[in-house]
């Protein structure tokens, strides 16, 4: 076996580009496939995929799980669409969509129905009888607001950077409200919306006719597992697979980036002997990763996870970034693609030769959620949103195929430079310089960083591998994440709005599953503020606000 350079290794990957075309097919053929969470047009998407791994010799297996134990934190339920139009009639003439302009046209669990009526906006305590209704904001509330009001469909709308895109938007709620009151639920581009909007305050009549033929469908959940190399210790990447089509940013991207990661590292390992293994994980976004976390929890034993969710568009500027785990769980595997990025900046031909790369805060919204609620190190690497972020224009030519190659070769590297001697002081320097640069007063994180080592409330040096921590609170509420969709469906809408009109909607997602994370591992209060300072700059009196929202004790 040769040895490792890591320098002259990261050149030989990017200057060969090997795989490129083949990841790029991989891509054209899984965005053919409209993903919703649960829905068979998913779990032909991950066939797609294992099929490409195995044509490379790369062995994978879809695992399936009862959705049943997801139930406490997302809908368990698929849908399918079968067809949707709608045909409007105003002022200005008619026009109308269908399913076979893009099938975004249906909101993603919309029930079978058809309406017809005039188009009204969502006012105060009116009386939407026979009406359909336009809804620009707070989409969920607002359906169900629609329906008690008896209204006969709506249209969902949203402004988009481009205007005549059909924005992406799923209803999220119980099966049962929607297969007993539901109502057909649309999308429609800004660009026509707000011609129908200001028709409707000019005192304009719009009708339209609304149709949605679907049906809700009993699917497992699927997750699709690849492996390279064959013992410990072991890393694992995640890239979720969900999303309507074509998504190629969200999330083909990811999904090429890692398909991409096991191949280069599947070379890597028949030249050089290097001790470890990979896992890859494809699975629909929270409720795959949650389910796997679940049901595996006895198989995972990893020194960290790398997620990889829109990792290069063509169309922003934006940095690639690496929104940085918790500091309670510390892991070689960071400060190792912190690495490996840093080489690829100075490799000739690299793409990250002309794009930033840079550490920021935890931030929420991807599946390192879930395996950070649950004690397991994970980070998130993403480039942002992009202009035709969930919408129908996400295409396959919104993605920088270079930017994957080099963000998935920093994927496999990070498994060759965690065996490196030099990671140990470099782990201790990436830690020391993420809380100096943290949110907030870097004199006060570092002393409270310092006493919560001494305390042995982080670990001195990162263990060697990680499992899924026990709730030892007893308290069933932190059994499993909870959502905002958790808390709208559990405790209603008055509940939801407490909690929205204290924080910022971001600032929500990444609370609750920080706060609560952390409470279930035996964190109190106080520890959390001090933590929570650092990871996002929160203080003691949030989290204790947000608990008091949740009669959390």
């Amino acid at each position: 076996m040769i040895p490792v350079n890591v320098h002259t290794l990261a050149k030989h990957l990017v200057q060969k580009s090997k795989y490129l075309e083949t990841a790029h097919d991989l891509l054209r053929d899984f965005t053919r496939h409209h993903r919703i969470q649960l829905s068979l047009e998913l779990r032909k998407a991950l066939d797609v995929v294992k099929r490409y791994l195995n044509e490379h010799s790369i062995e994978a297996k879809i695992y399936t799980f009862d959705p049943n134990v997801i139930k406490d934190s997302f809908i368990t339920f698929g849908w399918e669409l079968e067809k949707a139009r709608i045909e409007i009639v105003g002022p200005e003439g008619t026009m109308s969509f269908s399913s076979d302009d893009t099938r975004l046209l249906a909101v993603a669990h919309s029930p079978s129905g058809i309406a017809s009526g005039e188009i009204t906006l969502m006012g105060k305590d009116q009386d939407l009888a026979g009406r359909i209704v336009i809804i620009t904001e707070n989409h969920r509330v607002n359906y169900l607001k629609a329906i008690e009001r008896n209204a006969s469909a709506v249209i969902f709308t949203r402004k988009t950077q481009d205007p005549g895109a059909f924005p992406y938007f799923g209803l999220f709620i119980s099966k049962e409200i929607l297969e007993t009151k539901g109502i057909p639920a649309v999308s429609l581009p800004w660009a026509y919306s707000r011609r129908i909007i200001r028709s409707i305050k000019r005192g304009e009549k719009v009708n339209a006719i609304v149709e949605v033929k679907s049906r809700f469908v009993n699917e497992k959940v699927p997750a699709l597992v690849a492996k390279v190399g064959d013992s410990d210790p072991n890393i694992m990447g995640f890239a979720h697979s969900c999303h309507p089509t074509p998504g190629a940013h969200d999330n083909g991207s990811g999904v090429a980036g890692l398909f991409l990661a096991l191949l280069y590292l599947k070379d890597i390992l028949m030249v050089h002997e290097i001790k470890g293994s990979f896992t890859a994980i494809f699975a629909p976004e929270y409720s795959g990763s949650l389910a796997y976390v679940i049901e595996r929890q006895n198989d995972i034993r990893t020194m960290g996870v790398i997620n990889l969710d829109m990792i290069g568009s063509t169309s922003i500027d934006d940095p690639i970034k690496v929104s940085h785990g918790w500091i309670r769980t510390p892991a070689y595997v960071e400060p190792s693609f912190y690495v490996a990025m840093r080489i690829l900046e100075s490799t000739p031909v690299s793409r990250l030769q002309i794009k930033v790369f840079k550490v920021t805060s935890y931030s929420s919204g991807s599946d390192h959620d879930i395996f950070n609620f649950y004690g397991v190190p994970s980070f998130h690497v993403f480039q942002g949103i992009d202009p035709y972020y969930h919408t129908s224009s996400d295409r396959l030519e919104n993605v920088d195929m270079l930017l994957v190659r080099d963000i998935a070769i920093g994927t496999a590297l990070l498994n060759v430079i965690v065996r490196e001697d030099f990671i140990k002081d470099a782990t201790r320097m990436y830690y020391e310089h993420l809380v100096l640069t943290s949110i907030g007063s870097s004199v006060e994180n570092i002393i409270a960083y310092k006493e919560l080592i001494q305390e042995n409330k982080i670990p001195r040096e990162p263990p060697e591998e990680y499992s899924p921590q026990e709730n030892i609170t007893g308290n069933p509420l932190l059994d499993k994440p909870l959502t905002m969709g958790v808390i709208l469906e559990r405790y209603g809408p008055e509940k939801y709005n407490a909690i929205s009109t204290r924080f910022e909607r971001r600032e929500i997602s990444d609370m609750l599953f920080y706060v609560l994370g952390h409470m279930r591992s035996g964190f109190n209060v106080k520890d959390i503020g001090r933590l929570g300072r650092i990871d996002l700059g929160i203080s003691e009196e949030d989290v204790l606000t947000l608990l008091e929202v949740l009669d959390v004790t």
